[in-house]
C-alpha cells in the first residue's frame, strides 16, 4: 500500500479535466471583462456618458443585424373584445415593421379617462401560451385595473406565433420557445446576424400602436418583461427612446457570474455572437437607459445569479449618479424561484406608478 502523502505535492496541481474548455473560455474571458472596468472606469461625466451610451448601442446593433424602420402609421385588426371586472380586452392582430403578423391583446380600464393615460407594452417570456399565460395575465390586470393601458403582445415561437409547421399535420417542426428559438438562429448564424432583431422589430412596431391606442399617453411609454422577456425588455431599452420606465425581470446577471455558473445554454436569440470582446455587458443595457427609471427584478432562487444582478446594479447606477437620478434605478429581489412571481408584479406596479 502506497501511503497518501507521497501524492500531496501533486494533488496541488490537479485539474478537473470535464471542466478544461469552460475554464479556457472563462479565463479568455476575464482578460476582457478586466478591459471593460477600466474602458467604463474612465466614465465621469455626463460627456464621457454620452459616448459610451452611443458606443454600446453601436455595438449591440452590430451584433443584432440593422432595425427596420417604420414605413406605414400602426393598424391593428381586431378579432374579438372580452368584457371583465374593471376592463375590457381586445384581440389585436398587427404586422411587425419587417411585415410580420403579430398577435396581441389590449387591456384597457372599463371607465375611460378623459385625459390621456400612460401605456405598457408586455412583452412574453418563453411560454407554450405566450400571452395567454395565467402569470402573465395577472401582471396585466394588476396594471389595468391600476389605471394604465397595456398592449401584451407575442413573441415568435409563443403563444399563436409558431414559426414552423409540419406541412401536413400542422405540428410544430423544431418544437416551440427556445427549441424552435435555436433553430431559427442556426439558419441567422450562418449570415452574421441574430434573430432577436425580429423580435426587435415585432416589439418597436407593438410600441407603434400602443402609443396610437385611444386614451394613451405617448409620452409615457413603459415596457416589462421576464424572462426572454426580460431580455427583449432590455433590448428596446437600448434601441428606443420612447421607452420611458422599465422592469426587466429574471433575466440579467453579469456575464461572468454566468459563466462562472457554467451550467445552461442561452437561448437562440440571446445568444450575442462576439458581446464579450465587444465590451457588451447586461450592466451596460441598464447603464446606457439612464437616467431614465429602471427597476431591475430578480429571483434570489434562480440560474441568473443574485451576486451578478447587485452587481449590475452597482455598476449601473454609477451612471445614473451623474445625473443626480440614483433614485431612478432600483433592484427589486423576490424570494421566489425564476418567474414573474406575484413581488415582481407589486414590484412593477408601484415602479410604473410611481414614475408614469
Amino acid at each position: 500500500m502506497i501511503a497518501p502523502s507521497i501524492f500531496k505535492p501533486f494533488t496541488d496541481a490537479y485539474h478537473e479535466t470535464g471542466q478544461q474548455v469552460h475554464d479556457w473560455v472563462l479565463n479568455r474571458a476575464r482578460a476582457h471583462f478586466a478591459a471593460d472596468a477600466v474602458r467604463k472606469a474612465r466614465v465621469t461625466d455626463r460627456t464621457r456618458f454620452a459616448t459610451y451610451r452611443d458606443a454600446c448601442r453601436r455595438r449591440y446593433l452590430d451584433i443584432v443585424g440593422p432595425l427596420a424602420e417604420a414605413t406605414e402609421p400602426p393598424r391593428a385588426e381586431t378579432t374579438g373584445v372580452l368584457d371583465r371586472e374593471g376592463y375590457t380586452i381586445e384581440k389585436l392582430i398587427f404586422r411587425g415593421r419587417s411585415g410580420l403578423y403579430v398577435t396581441a391583446n389590449a387591456y384597457f380600464p372599463a371607465t375611460r379617462s378623459e385625459t390621456p393615460i400612460p401605456g405598457v407594452l408586455m412583452v412574453c417570456g418563453h411560454s407554450a401560451e405566450g400571452k395567454a399565460a395565467p402569470k402573465y395575465q395577472r401582471v396585466c390586470i394588476d396594471l389595468v385595473r391600476a389605471g394604465f393601458i397595456v398592449l401584451i403582445m407575442d413573441s415568435p415561437s409563443h403563444g399563436e406565433m409558431i414559426q414552423c409547421l409540419e406541412p401536413r399535420s400542422g405540428a410544430p417542426l423544431a418544437g416551440i420557445n427556445t427549441r424552435e428559438h435555436g433553430y431559427l438562429q442556426l439558419a441567422a448564424s450562418v449570415l452574421n446576424r441574430n434573430i432577436m432583431r425580429e423580435f426587435i422589430n415585432n416589439a418597436r412596431a407593438g410600441l407603434d400602436l400602443l402609443a396610437s391606442l385611444s386614451g394613451v399617453d405617448a409620452a409615457r411609454l413603459a415596457v416589462t418583461g421576464n424572462s426572454g422577456g426580460g431580455h427583449l425588455t432590455q433590448a428596446l431599452m437600448m434601441t428606443d427612446d420612447r421607452v420611458q420606465a422599465a422592469l426587466s425581470g429574471c433575466s440579467q446577471t453579469t456575464r461572468e457570474k454566468y459563466l462562472e455558473n457554467g451550467v445552461r445554454a442561452y437561448d437562440g436569440e440571446q445568444n450575442y455572437y462576439g458581446c464579450i470582446p465587444a465590451g457588451l455587458d447586461y450592466d451596460d443595457f441598464f447603464a446606457a437607459f439612464a437616467p431614465r427609471p429602471v427597476r431591475i427584478g430578480a429571483a434570489a432562487h434562480d440560474y441568473y445569479a443574485i451576486e451578478g444582478v447587485l452587481e449590475i446594479f452597482e455598476r449601473a447606477r454609477r451612471c445614473y449618479r451623474l445625473f443626480d437620478a440614483e433614485d431612478k434605478i432600483d433592484v427589486c429581489i423576490a424570494d421566489e424561484p425564476h418567474g414573474y412571481t406575484a413581488p415582481l408584479r407589486r414590484g412593477c406596479l408601484e415602479w410604473f406608478a410611481r414614475h408614469l
